[in-house]
């Protein structure tokens, strides 16, 4: 089964997930080596957040499309596929990344608004989907082909994690939102004790959504990996019970004597 077009977008979000620390970073170094690297570095983190979330928004369009397009998905994968998905997910981060900075001096925090709100409810309606035509469209059969079985499963995997992920990046993306009116209206108001306060905890909005992303991941991976071995020894379990009854059959039809 290939996952390469999962595997890329999962290591672009992660990319762009460790990219929104660099600010707590270039605070660290700034407070022990007292250099300020804030002006050298001032778009990454910018720049990284978009990558996480386009990141995230394209791994959710494309399990959309594999479980529309269970039986075929698997044609659809090549290298030159996996380059043009690289590509236009850059492309679009970076230009959502310029046009957000753009549009942020011209009328504040307001593009940011919409755009956090348009990314976590479009992931949120794309799994929402994804489980529903799960639910409705039925079990595969075993008279499917391989190449549809091996899909099906893949898409059972990976379901639950893109659910949990859009539901906390849909709650996480409303905390953010709420901090930032917040900010401001401390900030307009003349009360500037809140902001630090304010600030660090939209820093730590952002820590929580990397932290569960890779939570849920990795205790996916882990449940899996327990699933298949179990399996795995079912069927051995399995396959030495159908040989031993047929020894049996074999040894009490005498079979083996007539001949």
């Amino acid at each position: 089964m290939n996952t390469t077009i999962l595997r890329t977008l999962v290591f672009i979000a992660t990319l762009g997930g460790q990219t929104c620390s660099v600010a707590s970073y270039i605070e660290a170094i700034h407070f022990i080596f007292n250099y300020d690297f804030l002006n050298v570095v001032l778009g990454l983190p910018l720049y990284g957040r978009l990558f996480f979330h386009i990141g995230n928004l394209f791994m959710c369009i494309e399990r959309a499309v594999a479980v529309l397009l269970v039986a075929k998905y698997e044609k659809y994968v090549s290298v030159p596929v996996t380059v043009i998905i690289v590509i236009v997910t850059s492309s679009v981060s970076v230009f959502c990344a310029v046009m957000l900075n753009w549009l942020t001096s011209l009328s504040h925090v307001f593009p940011q608004f919409f755009f956090a709100v348009f990314y976590s409810l479009s992931c949120f309606i794309i799994a929402l989907f994804i489980r529903h035509h799960r639910t409705s469209s039925g079990r595969v059969t075993q008279m499917a082909s391989l190449q549809k079985k091996y899909q099906d499963k893949e898409n059972g995997r990976t379901v639950p994690i893109y659910t949990l992920i859009s539901m906390n990046e849909l709650v996480s993306c409303s905390a953010a939102i709420v901090t930032v009116v917040l900010f401001e209206n401390g900030h307009m108001s003349g009360v500037g004790v809140m902001s630090p306060d304010l600030l660090s905890i939209l820093e730590m909005v952002t820590a929580y959504r990397i932290l569960f992303i890779n939570v849920v991941t990795l205790y996916n991976c882990f449940i899996w990996r327990r699933y298949q071995n179990k399996e795995l020894v079912n069927n051995h379990s399995r396959r030495d019970q159908y040989f031993q009854q047929l020894q049996d059959f074999w040894n009490s039809s005498g079979v083996h004597h007539r001949l």
